[in-house]
């Protein structure tokens, strides 16, 4: 009954196969290349601990491809690097010999050179001395506060009223200049001034300390040679180039993201690389391979198929379930969100080698019918060779589908991809062959 339905419906089923196949191929088009994803490591419980302790204090953890590594022959270009990278939005962090310095140490020193700390000493000591010479300060006041009052009084005879208000104000003044100096405790501003005159001196023998310190590359490269020789390889080569790391956003996978940041670093450095790079080009190999591979095992099993068949028509409808199964194939690992890797990129040839089976059989069952009788030669050749088609490419799905137990991520997609191409095989084998036997066989 099933293969008389689709015999009947074999124009509508084999329209309705293309106008899908047709938008399904925009998708299929899509399918990206990775040729090492994170998506691809086992997960154990080491990882999960490492993770929760990540977590725990707030750290992201980086893959060791995330980085670009950058070496420097001296100090002005080890500056120089270090600066454009900090201009870079993918860089989300810079690891280098600079961070064994204090931040802006040139700069600091500079500012320290320009402190004059003995002339503050000096203005100490003669604010310790107008201080013992208070009482004198005091007398002085008291003259000036009887003077402005004679002043006051006469402007005020004199109908001078600025004046009267000016002398006023400035003798408030004075009695609050009066009033400081007769509540100051000399002893104890004496000690105050000379413990911040010690202290100053100590401060200054300090930042002499600080101000003598040798230039930055000789300060560097001292304090690199007072490390471990397993510490120093981080920040220096054995040419005793220093080594820049930059921590790379997951951004930088984006190809256009990859592409401009590599001519910015070649802008500034011309001695550098990046796993990021290094996976881009593997993944250019990988991509090259899996079409030279598709397309050679096509070109190969199809000209087996014209030999075999006996013309291009026999050899295109006995094909015609494999390559409907590959695009919807390509179109389902788009759309689950899969792409093709190092591991899962083998499908592709064992797909062509092990779905074109199913097209063989039953076409060569349909030529072996028709030619007994013409009449009910679709129904006849699929319901005599639709079990045997149904139970190989069965065989065949679970022995890729055991593969879905396994840890390891990457033979999980394999085995994905492999139940989606062999399995979109089987049904147009089923489906479309025979509505294309119903549309075409006659010319065949």
């Amino acid at each position: 009954p099933y293969f008389r339905f689709v015999s009947e419906k074999g124009r509508a089923i084999f329209t309705i196969v293309c106008i899908l196949t047709f938008f399904i191929s925009f998708q299929a088009a899509h399918v990206q290349f990775r040729f090492a994803s994170g998506d691809l490591v086992p997960h154990t419980r080491s990882q999960e601990v490492l993770s929760e302790i990540l977590d725990k204090f707030g750290a992201e953890g980086a893959k060791s491809g995330d980085y670009f590594t950058f070496f420097a022959k001296n100090e002005d270009e080890l500056e120089n690097i270090v600066a454009h990278l900090s201009k870079s939005d993918l860089v989300e962090s810079i690891d280098s010999a600079r961070d064994l310095l204090p931040v802006n140490l040139s700069e600091q020193q500079q500012v320290l050179k320009s402190l004059n700390i003995p002339a503050y000493i000096n203005q100490l000591s003669l604010l310790d001395k107008s201080i013992t010479t208070r009482n004198e300060t005091s007398v002085r006041i008291r003259t000036l506060l009887a003077q402005f009052s004679l002043l006051q009084y006469i402007a005020a005879l004199n109908g001078e009223e600025r004046i009267a208000n000016e002398s006023r104000e400035i003798q408030l003044e004075l009695r609050q200049v009066q009033k400081r100096l007769s509540a100051l405790d000399v002893q104890t501003a004496h000690a105050r001034i000379a413990a911040l005159e010690d202290a100053l001196s100590t401060l200054d023998q300090n930042l002499r300390q600080i101000r003598d310190l040798p230039p930055i590359g000789t300060l560097l490269r001292d304090i690199l040679d007072g490390l471990p020789a397993g510490i120093r390889s981080r920040y220096l080569t054995a040419d005793g180039e220093y080594i820049i790391r930059a921590r790379m956003s997951p951004a930088i996978y984006e190809p256009e993201n990859l592409r401009t940041f590599d001519s910015y670093a070649a802008s500034f450095s011309d001695h550098y690389f990046g796993m990021p790079l290094v996976t881009a080009e593997l993944e250019r190999y990988m991509r090259h391979d899996f079409f030279l591979s598709t397309i050679l095992a096509a070109v190969l099993i199809g000209l087996t198929l014209w030999r075999s068949m006996g013309g291009v028509r026999r050899a295109i409808l006995a094909g015609s379930p494999l390559v409907l199964g590959y695009l919807w194939m390509l179109a389902g690992m788009r759309l689950l969100g899969f792409s093709f890797n190092f591991i899962n990129i083998t499908i592709s040839p064992l797909l062509i080698g092990v779905g074109v089976d199913n097209g063989i059989h039953m076409l060569h069952r349909y030529l072996e019918e028709r030619a007994f009788d013409p009449e009910g030669a679709i129904e006849r050749s699929g319901q005599r060779t639709a079990l045997a088609v149904i139970v190989t490419s069965l065989t065949t799905m679970l022995v890729f589908g055991s593969l879905l137990l396994a840890r390891t991520p990457g033979l999980r997609f394999l085995g994905d991809s492999a139940l989606l191409g062999i399995g979109f095989t089987l049904l147009f084998s089923l489906l479309f062959l025979p509505a294309a036997l119903r549309v075409f066989g006659k010319r065949v």
